[in-house]
């Protein structure tokens, strides 16, 4: 028997509209899907015109909370889902990402939330067809490394504004010994953006990155017309080498993973991309001024 796939959907206040993804997965995908879904900044309770309609359905959602992305399984899903409000979650693992495009019906009369809530249905219905097929990734990664190698290509170089490097070394310093993280954040393979994160789990050898923090910079590269190009971390007293665990959690494509090194002064950088698990070093240089 084929496993199921998991399947994530995620919306601000998980409240509605992923909650009723959720719940759809589950009356329409038994054994095709393992459903959840989740909120950037969760309002802690269902909204009570969803769970009626969902009770016009058969199903009782009444026993669901409003979660965070903190309080889902950190794993690899299938599939995620986002609802049209601007969530991309680049730091959720997933093999497959759509944005729906839901319109959110939680101020809407009954008949407009019905319609909304059949969207989804037609939606969900959609994707259990899809996943109930052999995913691209389980057959043949070829075509997906090709994808990559276009985003991030060969001779990619990373250019690294020398304000935002003392910014980073800064941030490292003011962590120490615990391990420091952020977003860097340019365009055409220049970093001219920094953003720090607060290292959730405040340790010296990993780090977790706040998902509120992750979203509002997000949400601000897109305002300001930037890409992510690096996720940055420090390496208080270790060379800057990427560590097993880094390597874990080096799951977001097409991005830089960048390492400032405490452990001898001036401090060190190392810049690398990762293929199939598998780190290789790639040129940074320092900039005086913006490109």
């Amino acid at each position: 028997m084929t496993k199921p796939k998991r399947a994530l959907f995620v919306c601000v206040e998980n409240s509605c509209r992923s909650q009723m993804a959720e719940a759809l997965a589950r009356i329409h995908g038994h054994g095709v899907v393992e459903p959840y879904s989740a909120g950037s900044h969760p309002l802690g309770h269902v909204n009570l015109k969803a769970i009626e309609m969902m009770r016009e359905l058969g199903y009782d959602m009444s026993k669901q909370k409003s979660k965070s992305l903190s309080e889902i399984p950190d794993v690899e899903y299938d599939f995620l889902a986002t609802m049209g409000c601007d969530d991309q979650c680049p730091f959720v693992r997933a093999k497959e990402r759509e944005d729906w495009d839901i319109p959110d019906p939680k101020h809407l009369p009954p008949d407009q939330f019905r319609r909304v809530r059949d969207l989804i249905q037609s939606k969900v219905r959609a994707l259990l067809e899809r996943l109930d097929q052999p995913h691209p990734s389980d057959v043949d990664t070829r075509e997906h490394d090709t994808f990559r190698s276009e985003q991030m290509p060969r001779s990619f170089k990373l250019t690294i504004l020398r304000a935002v490097w003392a910014e980073l070394v800064a941030s490292a310093r003011k962590a120490a010994p615990f391990e420091a993280c952020g977003l860097l954040a340019g365009t055409v393979g220049q970093v001219t953006k920094f953003y720090p994160m607060t290292n959730i789990d405040a340790s010296p050898e990993h780090f977790s990155m706040k998902p509120e923090e992750q979203f509002t910079a997000v949400k601000d590269m897109r305002r300001m017309g930037l890409k992510m190009l690096a996720i940055w971390h420090s390496h208080p007293s270790t060379p800057p080498r990427m560590s097993d665990e880094d390597l874990r959690l080096a799951f977001t494509p097409d991005v830089a993973y960048v390492i400032l090194s405490l452990a001898m002064e001036p401090p060190i950088l190392g810049v690398y991309r990762v293929r199939d698990g598998v780190p290789e070093r790639i040129e940074a240089t320092i900039a005086e001024t913006e490109r």
